[in-house]
């Protein structure tokens, strides 16, 4: 099987597990809010802040950095999971000292208390075995599959369990505890490799795993600054509003265009002596990304409000504004993702490390400035800046590191542009006319309206400019070949163009 087929079937599998991870994270997430407030989910919040601050002591990219190595041997393995196992013994002990202070900075003691037990984490994630990253390495995503599907699955019934019987934030923290146990003891049920200690290879894996971290503690600020910010400025229920309007309305980014570039990055590792052909396998996914991402995004934004009203209650209205524009972010954020692959696959991190710093530092005044007059909503708006400045650096990368034109990138894009626009016309005007449908049937048929309305006008697009080789053309022909119709597979996958 070749590089691509193998790179698409293992994005298929990893999109599927997104698929069946996001349907059982939005079940929870309904179940979740029903049965806690948004200070529960605001304390919990605070505290991940905190432990994923101290996680970055051990953001290496060990997973990285074997997968992108081209003959790893068995002391790079076992010098990577010994690594693992000291540094997260070391960040366990450091966030139950920590406990105290991080609590004083809230002003809320129950913080002490979650991160004194979130430490264990640590501990449960150092022990794992170091042998799947091997999966990701063969492109062996079924197996991928079913070690996070079961992980998932378990801490979303501990959790669930948990919070109807305490209706507490420690339904919370004991699910957390839940998911990474059961990482551990299932790498070791599934993956036959036993590691042994050694830092044989210690040199060879700080040397490409320094710019990552570099890289992981810029995003990881990026990510969580919002939880501290909002959480010293406006409370632990604005910090709770902003987490659950950022997990609902970062779909396209965490639930599509994650799962594909786990699959890139080791398939464009494969090809680095091509960059011909890393530039065709790049665009596929860029034109796939753009296609899918930009209606999820700009979609989810025009239904917000329906949406929480149905889903999620009362309490969480005031999530919408948010809501709007982080899926605003996420619709750039997810098409453009897929080059941060292409830089680790070409063992060029520090690309990634430079633009996080630029995005840090246009961020952090806007957050601060928006947090302290506009609370979430201004989180919101202070996140939605960052495309501006970042996409066309990335752009620009690309084109100087591949054999790829500004006009291939364009040819990508243009059609789910023009396609999403006129879906958001027509579900603009659903919603100020409606049909007078309401709850969850009025909901599917807003939702079914706009994906109908889409497909209309991505096929039209694709038949006026004469049915391009594109994503249209790729995702026509795994359906094509799936339904085992091998004239239009070969007729429109072939396309008539370039």
């Amino acid at each position: 099987m070749s590089i691509r087929r193998k790179m698409a079937k293992g994005a298929a599998w990893m999109v599927g597990l997104r698929m069946v991870d996001r349907g059982i994270g939005l079940v929870s997430t309904i179940i979740l809010a029903r049965l806690l407030t948004p200070d529960d989910f605001g304390l919990v919040a605070m505290a991940m802040a905190v432990y994923g601050l101290l996680e970055l002591l051990g953001a290496f990219g060990i997973d990285v950095v074997l997968i992108q190595h081209n003959k790893p041997l068995r002391v790079h393995y076992d010098t990577a999971w010994t690594l693992s196992i000291l540094i997260m013994g070391a960040q366990a002990l450091l966030l139950y000292l920590f406990a105290p202070a991080a609590a004083g900075f809230y002003g809320n003691p129950e913080v002490e208390q979650i991160l004194s037990w979130l430490a264990l984490g640590f501990l449960f994630d150092g022990l794992r075995n170091i042998g799947v990253v091997n999966f990701r390495r063969n492109l062996d995503f079924n197996r991928e599959f079913a070690y996070l599907f079961t992980r998932r699955i378990i801490g979303f019934a501990v959790t669930v369990y948990l919070a109807y019987e305490l209706r507490s934030h420690w339904a919370l923290v004991i699910g957390i505890l839940a998911t990474r146990f059961t990482g551990f003891i299932l790498s070791y049920l599934m993956e036959p490799f036993r590691p042994r200690f050694s830092l044989g290879a210690l040199h060879e894996i700080y040397h490409f795993s320094k710019h990552l971290m570099a890289n992981n503690f810029l995003h990881f600020l990026l990510d969580r600054a919002p939880d501290f910010v909002l959480g010293r400025v406006a409370g632990a229920g604005a910090v709770g509003i902003y987490r659950m309007a950022y997990d609902i309305a970062a779909l396209p980014v965490t639930e599509l265009s994650a799962p594909v570039n786990r699959a890139l990055m080791p398939g464009l590792s494969r090809l680095q002596s091509d960059r011909r052909l890393m530039g065709e396998n790049l665009l596929e996914v860029f034109g796939i990304m753009a296609l899918i991402s930009l209606p999820a995004g700009i979609g989810l934004a025009m239904i917000a409000e329906p949406l929480v009203a149905l889903l999620l209650g009362e309490y969480w209205l005031e999530a919408v504004p948010v809501i709007r524009l982080v899926a605003l972010w996420a619709a750039v954020a997810g098409v453009t993702g897929c080059i941060g692959s292409l830089y680790l696959a070409m063992g060029m991190p520090q690309i990634l490390t430079r633009l996080a710093l630029l995005r840090l530092v246009l961020f952090l005044p806007a957050l601060y400035f928006g947090a302290k007059t506009a609370g979430a909503v201004g989180a919101g708006y202070a996140l939605l800046l960052l495309p501006t400045a970042v996409v066309p650096i990335n752009l620009m990368h690309v084109v100087r590191l591949l054999p790829v034109s500004t006009t291939d990138l364009v040819a990508r894009i243009w059609r789910p542009v023009l396609a999403t626009t006129g879906m958001a016309g027509l579900l603009r005007i659903w919603l100020e006319n409606g049909l007078g449908l309401t709850g969850l049937a009025g909901l599917f048929v807003l939702i079914f309206a706009g994906v109908l309305g889409y497909t209309a006008c991505i096929l039209a697009l694709w038949a006026l400019a004469g049915l391009p080789v594109g994503a249209e053309s790729r995702l026509w022909g795994l359906l094509a070949e799936w339904l085992g119709c091998r004239w239009p597979w070969r007729r429109l996958y072939g396309g008539k163009g370039k």
